[in-house]
This record gives C-alpha cells, structure tokens and sequence, in this order.
C-alpha cells in the first residue's frame, strides 16, 4: 500500500470510528436523561434509580479485559463491528422493558455487549497511526463522547417529550444498526506480513505478567478516579438540575448542552497539548487537573445560581476531559503493539467499575439523606484527590518505553 493509500486508509478508520463512538455515546447517555419519565412510570425510589444507572457499567467493566484480549487474538476491526451489532440490539430492547428487573437485565447485556468496543478501537489506532499522531487521534475518538453528552440532553429530552421514552431507545438502536453495517464494509485490520506476523506471536506476554506491572495499576486507579467523578456527574445532573435547581427537562436539556460544548474543545487542544509539549509530563499534569476537578466541582453544587453551576460544571469538565485524554493514550504510547488491546482493557475496567459504582453509591446516599446531595459532593471531591495521588505514581515514561518488555521488541 502506498504512502497515499495508507494516508488515506487511516482517515476513513478514524471517521468510521468516530461516528461509531458518537452513537455508542448517545446509547448509553440518553438513559440519564430517560430515567426522569422511567421513574415516574415504574414509581421508582433513588436506589433503584442508581440500580438502572449502574447496571450498564457492571456488564461494561466485567467484559473489558475480555474484549481487549478478544481484539488482540482475533482482530480489532472484527471484534468492534460485532461489539456494534451486539449494543445496537440491547439499546433497542430498552424501549422494550416493562419493570425494574428487565431494565437492569437489558442494560447489563447491553454493557457485555458494548465492552469491547473501546479496547478495539484503540487496538485500530495504533494499527493506523504513528505513536507520535496517536494522541491527537484518541483525542478525536473521546470528542465523540463529548459531542454525545452535549447532544443527548436536547435530543433525548426532546423525543421523550414529543414522542415518549421508548421510541428514544428503538430510534437509536436502529441507526447503531446502519453504523455497524458500515463498519462491516469499511472497517479492516492492517495485513502483516509473516515476518511480523512471527514477531508479534513471539512477543506475547501472558495476562499474569501484565497484571504485575506497577505502571498498569497506577493508570487502572486513575481511571477509576476520573471516571467515577465523570459517570457520576453524567448520570445524576439531569436529576439533579430538575429536581434540586427546578428546571423544566428541556431547559435542563439546553443548559447541560454548554459543559459539553466546552469539553470538546478541550478535548482537541488536549490531544495536542499531550503529542507536543506534555510528552513524558502526563503525570504532574494530571494531578493538577484532578485537584482543580475536585474544586471546581465543589464550588458548583454550592453556587448561589443555576448560571454559576453550569460555569463550575463546565471547568470541571475541561480540566476532566483533559485527565481523561492523557490515560486513554498511557496504553497507546508505552505498550507494546500485541498486548495494547489487552493492557486497554485493563485501565478500561477501572473506569467502567467506576461507571457501576458511582450511580449506585450516589443515588444510595440520596436517599440516605432525604434527597441531599452534599455526601455526594464529598464523595466527588474525595475521589479527585485520590485521582491526583495515583497520577503521582506513574513511572516515567522513559521506564516503560514498549513494555512489556521481550526478546523480540515490537516493531
């Protein structure tokens, strides 16, 4: 393949991706928007509410490792467009629930489902792009998920208003359909050739010897930091906004609609800051991003008015989005090629454990304390520190440079 065709071939799997992550967005968002008129209709209490929220991420985190090492045996390109079809249907059986029992079910195989999606995706990146393009590339992919949550409110709350909870879920259900079909067709792994075919079978490093790298740790606890923070946020602001600061859900839906905007700038200038300048200084970078994350979300739930809460939530999600990008790419650029699926899916189950856990623990503390929200507010802020604190513990990069090491080093 030419340098043209090559050139050529990448932009087409970094579009195909970034549509197929803005609907997987969109899938798993629109439920924090849902759960508002799905409460009322099964007279569901603030638990059983985080249950729903939560049920989701228990399959998501559960499945990420697997995925990963799926992605790494069998193809990333064939794995993904699988992992499309699969969530695709499970997001349209959600129109289909008639109780708790069935919501929770649906969503935790839409979770298995959707798992090996990311730790796929990022397999293709490095496939496609030089390690010095990868977090410009990433970045992009994660804009996606940002251009998701800035869209769901207002789409979601608009369909639910005009046409009801379920016809939300079968619409986007129907249009993951055509996005995988696509992915069918365009979507292809890079051929290797025998000789590195070899190489890549002699630099397999068994998942025992992965889970002994300190490194690995360090970013599966970050992850859970920033994404508990994250999924917490996503899945209690809506209600939060509608039933603490009394907003209409189509005003909540345009109001929550500016802290994204906002976050998918910072998540373009983010994959450059970390490609250009901020190679090998992810670390005191993070750090600092998680502790003014923890401020500036502590400042939001105690502003005097819904204009500064949306301010707040808005810095908290540029200073988010960036933690977010630079542990995404810590797999991409200090894993070797064979294992980057695997390793992926480890730092992911971090996060997606963070997913279940902190729609449970917020909605428990809610109704623990008659609708408050200043337990969560503390249970935020306290795992930003956390975040910062395990962010301090990456080795450098100049230690870790294609680990897991072997005696074929990867290409």
């Amino acid at each position: 393949m030419t340098r043209t065709a090559e050139d050529r071939q990448k932009y087409i799997v970094l579009s195909m991706l970034f549509i197929a992550w803005l609907i997987g967005n969109l899938d798993r968002m629109v439920i924090n928007v849902a759960i508002i008129p799905i409460v009322d209709e099964f007279s569901l209490d603030p638990t059983a509410q985080g249950l729903i929220l939560s049920s989701f991420f228990a399959g998501y985190a559960l499945m990420q490792i697997p995925g990963g090492w799926l992605a790494d045996k069998f193809g990333a390109a064939k794995i993904l467009t699988i992992s499309l079809f699969l969530w695709s249907i499970f997001t349209a059986l959600t129109g289909s629930a008639w109780s708790l029992v069935s919501l929770v079910l649906i969503r935790f195989l839409f979770g298995l489902g959707e798992a090996p999606f990311s730790p796929s995706s990022a397999v293709l990146i490095s496939e496609h792009f030089p390690k010095d393009q990868r977090g410009r590339a990433q970045s992009t992919l994660l804009s996606a998920s940002v251009i998701g949550k800035a869209i769901t409110p207002v789409l979601a709350s608009g369909i639910i208003v005009w046409l009801g909870w379920r016809s939300l879920f079968f619409a986007i259900g129907a249009a993951g359909m055509v996005i995988a079909i696509l992915c069918l067709v365009y979507l292809k792994s890079p051929v290797r050739n025998q000789a590195s075919a070899g190489a890549a079978a002699e630099n397999k490093v068994p998942l025992k010897t992965l889970l002994k790298m300190p490194l690995l740790w360090s970013l599966l606890v970050t992850s859970f930091g920033i994404y508990f923070v994250t999924w917490g946020m996503a899945s209690w602001m809506p209600t939060y906004l509608v039933k603490v600061r009394h907003l209409d859900l189509l005003s909540m839906g345009a109001l929550s609609t500016i802290p994204s905007i906002s976050s998918f700038l910072s998540m373009i200038a983010g994959g450059v800051l970390l490609d250009r300048w901020l190679a090998g200084k992810e670390k005191g970078f993070v750090a600092v991003c998680a502790l003014f994350t923890g401020l500036f979300i502590y400042l939001m739930f105690n502003a005097p008015s819904v204009g500064m809460v949306i301010l707040y939530e808005t810095l908290s999600g540029i200073t988010g989005t960036f933690i977010v990008i630079a542990v995404g790419l810590q797999p991409l650029k200090r894993f070797s090629q064979e294992v980057i699926g695997t390793a992926m899916g480890i730092v992911n189950f971090g996060g997606q454990a963070a997913g279940f856990a902190a729609p449970l623990l917020i909605g428990m503390t809610v109704k623990a304390f008659n609708g408050s929200y200043d337990v969560a507010l503390w249970l935020l802020v306290s795992i930003m520190v956390v975040c910062a604190v395990a962010a301090m513990t990456w080795p450098s990069e100049r230690k870790t440079a294609n680990v897991p090491s072997s005696p074929v080093q990867a290409g």
